[in-house]
């Protein structure tokens, strides 16, 4: 039994300016070439809880292609229904101000009509063993229909998330179909024609339940960046949780780790408020940054400046804090914070920071302490 994602792949081309970003101007900084798209950074975090999701998708014929496979493999994705073909991949071209906001953006979608055929062929053999389904709502069409066809005809619920709004704002008949949708303040207000662009967290509470029974639309999570997020459903439930607030590397991706968390929380028994509190309070961070700005690449690249290297006593403490945090994540909300960096505080305790969707912090007085709760 697994998670199944539906959705696309996108190899992703960011700039990062070393100083002041001229939009209009040159600037010199660092280029980076990480793999994403919203499907494949949600089949990721999941991966990154210790789950073993299923993801459906297409990669090209080509070196890159086969890079993408391989390192889905090494988190632990199950890419059995993911085929090479021409044009599977979409390139997104992104540039990034020396804040790590998005500055500006081009994206080249990929033909994904060939996932059709994976569902003819393998769709019953895919929903049967799926515990819930997270697909992409503005990809093909033919896609999201035998999608829901086939999560009606098992009894599976569907989450939705999105790349494109102005796409999916056309399909409320298939929005109306899915349990939770999962989108941004500006992406709500393309779908209930509203201007969000300033609207307080209060009253979008107070906004969201008729807009909702409207739209016929079983339940929506809006996320409002560094606020936090929205829920609310067309039974009456409603409520806003502020989100953490923490240096930010890059903004793109975090929502899809949010949409992963929240699905996972929703999949495995948890009500919307908790899925979502669960969600702010810990800050998201982008699966597409964890190959920049995860913990094995920090260290690395601190031990190659020369930085100080870890103690043996920090290296045991980071391995078992890892293997704490997949055993209470999982056993508290079904999500995880995967282990990015061991910290010595100036007051002696330890705080470990984590990613791969959540960030958090543990921190205790002494060295007994620390094994004790990490065994506990």
């Amino acid at each position: 039994m697994a998670i199944v994602v539906i959705g696309a792949v996108f190899v992703d081309v960011k700039g990062f300016p070393e100083d002041l970003y001229l939009p209009t101007g040159r600037n010199a900084g660092e280029i980076k070439f990480v793999h994403g798209g919203v499907g494949r950074n949600v089949a990721e975090d999941i991966a990154n809880v210790e789950l073993r999701p299923v993801f459906v998708s297409l990669v090209d014929k080509s070196a890159q292609g086969e890079e993408v496979v391989r390192q889905l493999r090494r988190h632990k994705v199950n890419t059995d229904y993911i085929r090479a073909v021409p044009n599977g991949m979409g390139m997104w071209l992104a540039v990034f101000d020396q804040y790590g906001d998005l500055a500006g953006s081009i994206s080249q979608r990929p033909d994904l009509s060939r996932i059709c055929d994976i569902l003819d062929q393998k769709g019953d053999e895919i929903f049967k063993n799926a515990d819930s389904v997270v697909i992409e709502a503005d990809i093909g069409k033919d896609i999201v229909k035998r999608t829901l066809d086939l999560a009606e005809k098992y009894g599976k619920p569907v989450y939705g998330v999105v790349a494109n709004m102005g796409i999916a704002s056309e399909r409320r008949d298939f929005l109306q179909r899915m349990d939770c949708f999962v989108c941004n303040q500006a992406e709500a207000g393309i779908l209930f024609v509203a201007d969000y662009a300033n609207i307080t967290p209060d009253e979008l509470c107070a906004d969201l339940p008729a807009r909702l029974e409207s739209a016929n639309i079983p339940s929506i999570v809006v996320t409002m960046g560094s606020r936090g997020a929205v829920y609310a459903n067309r039974n009456g439930e409603v409520g806003f949780f502020p989100a953490e607030h923490v240096k930010v590397r890059d903004t793109t991706g975090a929502g899809d780790a949010f949409c992963a968390g929240v699905a996972v929380g929703l999949t495995y028994g948890k009500s919307m408020r908790d899925s979502v509190s669960s969600r702010c309070r810990r800050t998201s961070a982008p699966a597409s940054a964890r190959a920049s700005w995860g913990w094995r690449s920090t260290w690395k690249r601190n031990r190659k400046r020369g930085g100080k290297k870890e103690s043996a006593e920090q290296i045991n403490v980071r391995r078992l804090a890892s293997r704490f945090f997949v055993w209470q994540s999982l056993k508290s909300a079904g999500i995880l914070c995967v282990f990015q960096d061991f910290q010595a505080k100036p007051d002696g305790k330890y705080a470990v920071r984590m990613c791969a969707g959540i960030c958090s912090a543990f921190s205790v007085n002494n060295k007994a302490e620390r094994l004790t709760a990490l065994h506990s």
